[in-house]
């Protein structure tokens, strides 16, 4: 299951840098096409995004789990309470 930001795209955001002033002049610099270095930055992406949405989602599992753990915890205190 993929997953971005709301109106996020792979497709958009490679356009935008493959538009980019100093794009050809990298793939000159490299020694490569632009289609060449194309190939490799959207790989690259892909990469990167695939890891933020992995982080991200490390990071919510983690506060749900304490939310979670925090409220049985208040309940069952106030449950005891009573």
């Amino acid at each position: 299951m993929k997953h971005h930001p709301v109106g996020y795209s792979i497709v958009d955001h490679a356009g935008e840098i493959f538009r980019s002033a100093g794009y050809r002049d990298l793939a000159k610099k490299l020694s490569l096409s632009p289609e060449e270095l194309q190939i490799h930055v959207v790989e690259e992406l892909k990469a990167v995004v695939a890891e933020q949405r992995d982080e991200e989602l490390r990071d919510y599992k983690q506060i749900i789990g304490v939310r979670a753990l925090t409220r049985a915890t208040e309940k069952l205190v106030k449950k005891d309470a009573a």
